[in-house]
């Protein structure tokens, strides 16, 4: 299940927009329940991280850490 968390990972990346749990299943090949398991993974991964794993209306995606975010802004600059 390990070898997983880099796909999970490159596909919300690669996402921009919240990706589905059903697509994510799909996308991945697993049931739910080896999804949750592995955006529990990712979530402990990321812990010291800049970004973060984010569950919204719409599904799962990457984030940038509010504490990160001054600096993400000054890119748009």
């Amino acid at each position: 299940m390990n070898e997983m968390k880099k796909p999970l990972e490159a596909v919300l990346f690669a996402g921009g927009e919240p990706v589905s749990e059903k697509q994510l299943c799909s996308i991945l090949e697993v049931d739910e329940e080896a999804l949750h398991e592995l955006l529990e993974a990712l979530e402990r991964d990321l812990e010291t991280r800049g970004i973060m794993l984010q569950e919204t209306a719409g599904g799962w995606q990457l984030v940038t850490r509010p504490e990160c975010f001054a600096y993400v802004e000054k890119l748009a600059e």
